[in-house]
């Protein structure tokens, strides 16, 4: 079974994940706002990559990871198009939008 991952940041300004193939799992509270699915991919340090991440794609700059068009998409391109090896997570919209401002 695949996994079904869903990350959040918690009341604590902790980040929750959550497994919603898991019967018991204990329900946290967390802002809406930043809630992000996890892709299925992990990056090439095996950082699993949730959306609202900001990945490093080698030889083509930085990108949020976005969900659109029953997709995740690395900027404008799908992510499942990559190989992990090629991309590396560096941070997340919430924590590091800092990281966004000269995404063009």
């Amino acid at each position: 079974m695949r996994e079904i991952l869903f990350r959040g940041k918690g009341a604590d300004n902790q980040w929750q994940v959550v497994d919603l193939t898991q019967r018991g799992t204990g329900l946290v509270q967390i802002y809406p706002d930043t809630i992000g699915q996890y892709t299925g991919l992990d990056d090439k340090n095996g950082v699993k990559i949730f959306e609202g991440d900001i990945a490093k794609l080698y030889g083509c700059g930085k990108f949020p990871i976005l969900w659109k068009k029953a997709a995740f998409f690395i900027g404008r391109d799908c992510l499942i198009h990559f190989l992990s090896e090629d991309i590396e997570v560096i941070g997340n919209i919430h924590d590091n939008p800092e990281l966004l401002e000269d995404i063009v």
